[in-house]
């Protein structure tokens, strides 16, 4: 077989370019007893203990050729598309001791025309090769190989090409052979290889632009010898063992990399499945949260031991390879993808520890609670039946005492004894069950944080610094749970499309200051970014839709001015979480339908904000207002709230203990006073807080027991 590559009886030895294909199997290979270990060639050999501890192994498949289809765009003169290009190679399987695979196709080439065609249909057309065996069947190549191995592999995404440049630069008598010129600099050559030019493409040329590739000074210090390196294409103009170690470096960095994406992988997979619930408020399960650190903990090992391990240049410690496995990792990117992935392993395991406190804190409350309801239960009964029960004794023991028709027990000169017993022990059943209640309720609230919401910013008494970018700033920088804008629509701004979110800016009052310039929500939500969440409080009337908001179009529900604030917040704010909050029912809905619809991963929790009963025009309207705020379970279910946010005086008359029986978290507003604010923080019950004095209200928290 012929046409460009070598015939299947020239040996390797008499071709000048030599091409390893490094590609990615998806898949685990089973070792067998007739795999070899890697070996590296004489200088490098005395670290063979080194390369043996990584449990790199090579399987040889038999395979005499393959074949790949000329298709699209790759027409050069008298190669047309269809033609089926062939080329004798040879084949091996390399693993690691976890299974991974990579699967080393080797081609010979005569010329730098026929390695060029084949570096990039190997690459971009490798769904076409087909490879033939000594019993000459044609098989696309992951059925051979699967055929081989015995086991389903399928090629990876990835592919990186080794050039192996066999004739010196020197023996050419000029430098259009070189890959690097004499200022360090990676020649046209080295670029169009990296580039994966093909052989019609060369003519065009190629700007010398930063194209992502290195020139290690070490390999680049002889002039008869270059190298250059690039994420999915290196260069070698080297010898035998210098092109099998640096086979080794790129072989183990890929493993590192392929490794570290299936931590990533787990990773993305545990904030998948409990991103949401690590927002929500305690509800996940102690078992859940003891799998999910254990997972952290094993990806913690993965990446130190299965990563780190290979890309820390120990197993090949020489000067000479050591600055290609730099430059070759850099090219990877895999030391920032290491740092990324280390720090979001850190970040999950901090919030799962935090949600395992917190798991940890409702199973106490939940014991406590039942506890307590025990204890009032055994209280009542002690004192229903115990003291009748010593007056039946008493009685029923002296039988000498006459009872006539004249005489009752209930005479107390006559029975003061009985009786007075009978009180001291009622009292002390008294006593002692409002005494165990008092430590029921103390340990409830052990180990529960409540929530504080900066209000307005949270300036306190300042009245200039209310809902202004300074007091936003404060607040977070305090350490605010949470930093709450009210915001406002203005009805003179035109907005045309749901990217124009000018008119949202954060006032309180419905009718803007003649003059007076307010702050965009853009600007506020941007000073928090990054330092703590949002609370962003409707303060507008709900739209008027055309149908039910379930039967809207998309288009509809993204020109509401709730829609607009949720996409403000969601561009501002990235993937960090926020509030928002209404006291229109209708706003909740259109909210919690736009979330459904986009089934988005952003942790947005929406709250229905109670107490406003006296901002109904009407009698009868505040009537049913109050009446449904009393009662909010109808209201709480229509609008799909995930919390109530309740006026101080509403919550204190029945809503925290409705909260705490229906399992509903339950936001405070306004509480300011100090003896409040140690009172709400100190309340299992109370979710979070909203105040002018954040300050006050950590450090009541803080002193909390």
């Amino acid at each position: 077989m012929v046409n460009g590559g070598l015939t299947e009886t020239e040996t390797s030895s008499d071709a000048p370019i030599t091409i390893i294909h490094i590609y990615e199997l998806n898949g685990r290979v089973l070792p067998e007893a007739s795999d070899r270990p890697f070996e590296l060639p004489s200088m490098y050999s005395v670290h063979q203990d080194r390369i043996d501890s990584i449990g790199l192994r090579v399987r040889d498949i038999s395979v005499t050729g393959l074949a790949c289809s000329v298709v699209r765009d790759w027409i050069d003169g008298a190669r047309g598309i269809g033609t089926r290009e062939h080329v004798a190679c040879r084949m091996e399987l390399l693993y690691a001791r976890d299974g991974v695979a990579q699967l080393h196709l080797t081609t010979q080439h005569k010329d730098l025309d026929d390695a060029r065609l084949f570096l990039g249909l190997l690459c971009h057309q490798r769904s076409t090769v087909t490879v033939s065996s000594q019993n000459h069947d044609e098989l696309p190549l992951e059925e051979h190989l699967t055929r081989c191995v015995g086991t389903a592999l399928k090629l990876g995404a990835d592919v990186h090409q080794m050039i192996h440049l066999k004739t010196p630069a020197s023996e050419l008598g000029s430098d259009g052979y070189a890959l690097v010129d004499h200022a360090g600099v990676p020649t046209a050559l080295a670029r169009t290889l990296a580039y994966r030019a093909r052989p019609f493409d060369v003519a065009i040329g190629y700007r010398p632009l930063d194209t992502g590739l290195f020139t290690p000074a070490q390999l680049n210090r002889r002039r008869d010898s270059s190298c250059v390196v690039g994420r999915g294409v290196s260069a070698l103009q080297q010898s035998e063992r210098h092109v099998a170690a640096a086979r080794f470096v790129v072989t183990t960095q890929l493993v590192a990399m392929h490794r570290l994406r299936a931590v990533r992988s787990e990773l993305e997979s545990i904030i998948g499945s409990v991103g949401p619930s690590l927002e929500r408020h305690g509800g996940t399960a102690l078992a859940e949260v003891a799998h999910l650190s254990e997972r952290l903990r094993m990806l913690r090992l993965a990446l130190s031991g299965s990563v780190s391990a290979i890309t820390d240049g120990l197993p090949v410690p020489e000067a000479t390879m050591d600055e290609l496995r730099v430059n070759f990792a850099e090219a990877l990117a895999l030391p920032s993808l290491r740092g990324v992935t280390e720090t979001l392993i850190e970040t999950l395991a901090a919030t799962v520890d935090s949600i395992h406190q917190e798991s940890n804190a409702a199973s106490l409350q939940a014991r406590a609670t039942a506890d307590s309801r025990w204890a009032t239960f055994v209280a009542i009964v002690s004192a229903a039946t115990i003291p009748p029960l010593i007056l039946l004794a008493y009685f029923g023991v002296n039988s000498d005492v006459d009872l006539t028709p004249e005489t009752s027990i209930f005479d107390l000169s006559r029975y003061q004894v009985p009786w007075i017993a009978a009180t001291a022990l009622l009292v002390l059943i008294v006593i002692g069950s409002v005494i165990v209640r008092v430590m029921n309720r103390r340990e409830r609230s052990q180990g529960h944080r409540v929530l504080v919401s900066a209000h307005r910013g949270g300036p306190g008494g300042v009245a200039s610094q209310v809902n202004s970018l300074q007091a936003f700033a404060a607040a977070a920088r305090a350490g605010a749970d949470f930093v709450e804008f009210d915001v406002q629509f203005d009805a003179d701004s035109v907005c045309v499309s749901a990217s124009q979110t000018h008119a949202l800016v954060i006032r309180h009052e419905e009718i803007a200051e003649p003059g007076r310039a307010y702050v965009r929500l853009e600007d506020a939500l941007s000073t928090v970014r990054g330092l703590t969440r949002a609370h962003i409080d409707l303060k507008f009337d709900p739209p008027k839709l055309s149908s039910s908001f379930l039967d809207v179009d998309d288009g509809e529900l993204a020109h509401t001015a709730e829609v607009m604030a949720w996409e403000a917040a969601v561009h501002a704010l990235g993937g960090y979480g926020f509030l928002m909050t209404s006291r229109h029912v209708e706003s909740i809905q259109i909210l919690s339908e736009w979330r459904r619809r986009r089934n988005t991963t952003t942790a947005c929790t929406l709250g229905l904000s109670l107490g406003h009963a006296r901002q109904e025009s009407t009698l009868a309207g505040a009537a049913g207002r109050l009446r449904d705020e009393l009662f909010p379970s109808r209201i709480s279910k229509r609008s799909g709230a995930d919390f109530l946010a309740v006026h101080m005086t509403l919550a204190r008359v029945r809503i925290l203990r409705w909260g705490a029986r229906h399992r509903i978290p339950i936001m405070v507003w306004t509480v300011n006073g100090d003896r409040q604010i140690r009172r709400r923080t100190n309340d299992s019950r109370v979710w979070a807080i909203v105040t002018d004095h954040p300050l006050t209200a950590l450090k009541a928290r803080e002193s909390a027991p």
